[in-house]
């Protein structure tokens, strides 16, 4: 039987914030109250129970296909993974965080404006903890204060009366903030709509976090952790986050490519590179939905930093190395390191001016390919002393020999010329 006193669904507005609109209607102060009384199980509506749902639409007079566009429903997936479907989208608790409560002034206040007293109402998108902006009014979102008990933390009408006060103190002193392209994207993707972007084929909560995850370390550097972040910095990079993320691998790779261009350390590894990145990727190497973004970044990994053939960079080996580094051709190579310093060297493998007491830090990272080679090649070659004991001349005829390049060895001695500094053969 439907109720003398209801409310219509408002747009983009959940069934548990219609119930909690109607009960302060009908009187109650508490949500709870009320569903008892009209004998709804409260915690299985919050579950999305499909009977609690039908009870909803015969006592408010909502159509049951208008509740369920927005309604949220909790399910468990195989190995035990809890998530709710809202609009069609999966999204973690975390990411649909509907015990925090954030609003927009504005659209509270035209709402009473509007709808009366009991007009004011939450919509989906607030919930939602990657939209961080009202995208009518282009401000930040207001998080209300944590709800006291007895009120319940899913009774949001009862928690936007609570703190009244709060919200119309905001209305003088509003963040402004233009929502970005990854908000937007979001909205549009809870309201059905479909973009051309390939991210479309992922899971809602992946694009999302990825988005967060890759800003962040582009923005704010590797350092720069999740849980330190404020909300503008978050907005911020969830902005940067999806214009690379929604340009697929080629977006990735450059965005990664500009933090390693940053390196806190002079060649530095990519966990000091990405830091919680990196960490939080190495994370999320058992959950199958994130396999390509792990495999973007393992392969950048693999290509642009001096990963050996079998290391294991986010659960998969290396198939072939492509770079090295001094400490690694210097562990594959059994060389004097001063010897080894000036066969790079000579190679062109150095960065900047060559200085006196030559660094390895002014070794970069090297192909290794060629590197190898070259070492392979150079190491075949013999000191001056050893090459004129084995020509069965002196050392002042071999000096000869080479300084007028007439002897059949002397391509050797010029390869070796070429790679290693001439005080090297005194």
């Amino acid at each position: 039987m439907q109720l003398g006193l209801t409310l219509p669904l408002r747009p983009a507005q959940t069934t548990t914030s219609l119930v909690t609109n109607i009960a302060a209607f009908n009187g109650s102060q508490y949500v709870q109250d009320f569903s008892l009384d009209m004998r709804i199980n409260w915690k299985g509506l919050v579950k999305g129970l499909s009977e609690e749902l039908d009870l909803v639409s015969k006592l408010s007079g909502v159509p049951r296909e208008q509740m369920d566009k927005y309604a949220s429903r909790l399910v468990v997936e195989p190995g035990g993974r809890k998530s709710f479907v809202m609009a069609g989208q999966h999204l973690s608790n975390r990411q649909f965080a509907r015990g925090r409560l954030r609003v927009c002034p504005k659209c509270i206040m035209e709402d009473k404006t509007r709808f009366g007293d009991f007009g004011p109402y939450t919509r989906v998108y607030w919930h939602v903890s990657s939209i961080r902006t009202c995208p009518e009014h282009q401000v930040a979102l207001l998080e209300l204060p944590a709800a006291e008990f007895p009120r319940d933390i899913h009774d949001t009408f009862g928690r936007i009366r609570d703190h009244w006060s709060l919200i119309e103190a905001a209305t003088r002193c509003l963040e402004f903030r233009k929502p970005s392209s990854f908000e937007r994207y979001q909205i549009k993707r809870l309201d059905g709509q479909k973009s051309k972007d390939w991210i479309d084929e992922l899971p809602f909560e992946i694009v999302a976090k990825t988005s967060e995850m890759l800003g962040l370390v582009c923005a704010f550097g590797p350092q720069k952790a999740f849980s330190t972040t404020s909300d503008a910095e978050l907005a911020e990079a969830g902005r940067l986050g999806f214009e690379a993320f929604r340009k697929g691998k080629q977006g990735i790779e450059a965005a990664l490519s500009g933090v390693q261009s940053h390196s806190v350390g002079f060649r530095s590894g990519h966990y000091t590179d990405f830091c919680h990145l990196a960490r939080w990727l190495d994370r999320r190497t058992h959950d199958e939905r994130y396999d390509p973004i792990c495999e973007v970044y393992r392969d950048f990994v693999f290509r642009n930093y001096p990963i050996g053939q079998g290391e294991i960079v986010l659960g998969k080996p290396c198939p072939q190395r492509h770079l090295h580094s001094f400490a690694t051709i210097a562990k594959e190579f059994d060389i004097d390191p001063i010897r080894l310093k000036n066969l790079l060297w000579g190679f062109g493998f150095g960065n900047g001016k060559r200085t006196r007491a030559l660094s390895t830090c002014e070794i970069g990272y090297f192909p290794a390919t060629e590197s190898e080679a070259k070492n392979r090649e150079m190491l075949d070659v013999v000191d001056r002393v050893e090459a004129a004991k084995r020509l069965n001349i002196n050392r002042p005829l071999f000096d000869r020999l080479r300084k007028n390049r007439s002897h059949p060895a002397s391509g050797n001695i010029r390869r070796l010329e070429r790679a290693i500094p001439a005080r090297s053969f005194g």
